[in-house]
């Protein structure tokens, strides 16, 4: 068994069950960074949740944050295809702020990462 400064178990199945999420990304999108990850991973816990309120959770710029939105969602620049896991709409109650959610493939993809976790 091998054994971190802080005694973390580097033989832990925890480890090797975060390796196989980390991969799932990577065949999603094979230069997701963790800040995407985040990203993702915070809109799937908050659905509806507000761009500012990513950029405060995260500590990443807005430019960044839109950037990672852009990625996930079903455009991420003109001629390229993002991968359609969010979408962004505006708040219904205040016009000026970005809503974003998960889609259906999100949720689906986002359901795989979890069962990599648990299984």
């Amino acid at each position: 068994m091998s054994v971190t400064k802080l005694g973390a178990d580097l033989s832990s199945p925890s480890l090797f069950k975060l390796l196989r999420v980390t991969e799932k990304c990577r065949d999603a999108l094979d230069f997701m960074e963790a800040q995407t990850l985040q990203c993702l991973l915070l809109i799937a816990t908050n659905p509806g949740i507000r761009q500012s309120d990513l950029v405060e959770k995260t500590g990443l710029a807005p430019s960044t944050i839109s950037r990672n939105i852009a990625m996930l969602s079903k455009v991420f620049k003109p001629g390229t295809p993002g991968l359609d896991f969010v979408r962004a709409f505006e708040d219904p109650s205040y016009r000026r702020t970005k809503l974003v959610e998960l889609t259906p493939k999100g949720q689906r993809f986002v359901a795989e990462l979890i069962k990599l976790m648990e299984g």
